[in-house]
C-alpha cells in the first residue's frame, strides 16, 4: 500500500483510522492513524465558511 501514488485511508465500523500510507498523509498533513482522526482530517478538507453580512 505504501508504494500507491493515490491516498488511501483504512477505517474501521468505529470510524478509527486504522492504516494510511505514505500519499495520504501527504495529503493530510501528517499523522492520521487513531480514534477521531478521520473527522480531523475530513474537517480540514472543507472550504472555510463565509460569514453571513
Amino acid at each position: 500500500m505504501g508504494a500507491l501514488p493515490a491516498a488511501v485511508v483504512v477505517v474501521d465500523r468505529a470510524g478509527d483510522v486504522v492504516q494510511v500510507n505514505r500519499a495520504a498523509e501527504a495529503l493530510f498533513g501528517g499523522a492520521l492513524v487513531g480514534a477521531g482522526a478521520w473527522q480531523a482530517a475530513w474537517a480540514r478538507l472543507q472550504p472555510p465558511r463565509r460569514r453571513a453580512n
